[in-house]
């Protein structure tokens, strides 16, 4: 049922608990105010509820962000592959058409080859046909390519970055480049603070790199795990080891540790998948964009029955919504009569010691 471990009770273990009187409506309400109280926050709740949700998953779970980002890689080397390199324009210095009128082309083409470097690192593309040489990451080392059109065309179609629109396409929408044009210069009416804006987007990426590499939580899931091998190694006597996990001794502590990575594999899994779901979790909660799980408890408050007498959610004063807590003494238990069972004697059975002669 829940509470006694620690975990909060089921809604139909918590409603065992609650009054006949109390509406479904109600009833739903109630039981999220519960869970609230229990977990603190009512992001994690709605977590807790739809943790399952494939969407859910898609968008925060670092198995599924993985699998993603896979996906994400062969499709961009298979787009490399379809691409095909056009030449600068005849006459031109290779920035683009007024490329010497302008120097913020020259400007950006400087930038989006850095960049561009960038991500042909992150996606293990080793040979980019626009650079000096082929080399992944000569533009970052002072690749010679200016010609800014290229540039663009190839930073949309292999990585889906929309330099100009200071957009990059997420794991999740990466097909879009395919279906979709991008811009091949700034948007028409913009001013010099928007350009800026964008070099500070690009600057930063390359700086910080791939977000969705971080929501893997790979040190994180490395470092705990690793974690909880070292804590089930026990010294004995100081010159023995002991595997807390079968009480196996050893004379090294670093054999107790292959041990435990060999013999109990199955455990450690079971481990690192638990820090992998926290690891989805915090990926959910730190999403400060995500406000979904408000309004559906808005919408529940203002759906159940009229608040009777009591003390208002979160104590003191009027103003909130009643919140009855778990009665402590639980609705008993509804007898069972079995219908079909042989029906019982009544007489009593009498000893002849109590019988008066």
């Amino acid at each position: 049922g829940g509470d006694k471990d620690g975990e909060p009770m089921s809604f139909k273990h918590f409603m065992l608990q609650q009054p006949d009187h109390v509406q479904p409506k109600e009833a739903e309400a109630m039981y999220k105010d519960y869970m609230i109280q229990k977990l603190g926050d009512a992001k994690k709740v709605w977590f807790k509820e739809h943790h399952e949700d494939e969407e859910l998953r898609k968008k925060y779970d670092p198995v599924r962000i993985e699998e993603a980002l896979k996906v994400r890689e062969s499709e961009a080397r298979e787009s490399l592959g379809e691409l095909v390199v056009k030449g600068p324009a005849p006459g031109s210095d290779g920035a683009g058409a007024g490329a010497s009128d302008d120097p913020s082309r020259a400007k950006d083409a400087d930038l989006l080859g850095k960049l561009i470097g960038k991500l042909d690192q992150e996606k293990n593309i080793q040979k980019n046909p626009l650079m000096d040489g082929g080399a992944a990451g000569a533009s970052a080392e002072g690749g010679k390519c200016l010609d800014l059109g290229a540039l663009l065309d190839y930073a949309w179609k292999i990585h889906g970055v929309n330099y100009y629109k200071g957009e990059e396409l997420g794991w999740n929408d990466f097909g879009a480049r395919k279906q979709r044009e991008h811009l091949s210069q700034p948007p028409e009416g913009t001013d010099a603070e928007y350009l800026k804006n964008v070099e500070i987007k690009w600057e930063l990426r390359i700086i910080e790199g791939d977000q969705a590499s971080k929501l893997l939580g790979k040190e994180k899931v490395a470092k705990e795990t690793d974690d909880f091998v070292k804590e089930n190694v026990q010294t004995i006597d100081g010159n023995k080891f002991m595997c807390k996990l079968c009480t196996k001794m050893f004379k090294g502590d670093d054999f107790v540790v292959k041990h435990i990575q060999n013999k109990h594999k199955e455990i450690i899994e079971e481990v690192r998948t638990k820090i992998v779901h926290k690891v989805y979790e915090e990926n959910f909660l730190n999403d400060k964009t995500f406000t979904k799980h408000e309004q559906e408890y808005k919408h529940l408050i203002n759906g159940r029955s009229p608040a009777r007498p009591g003390p208002a959610h979160g104590g003191g004063g009027g103003g909130g919504h009643f919140v009855p807590l778990p009665r402590s003494n639980p609705k008993p238990p509804r007898a069972y009569r079995d219908l079909d069972a042989p029906k019982q004697e009544s007489r009593t059975v009498l000893d002849y010691g109590d019988i008066d002669i």
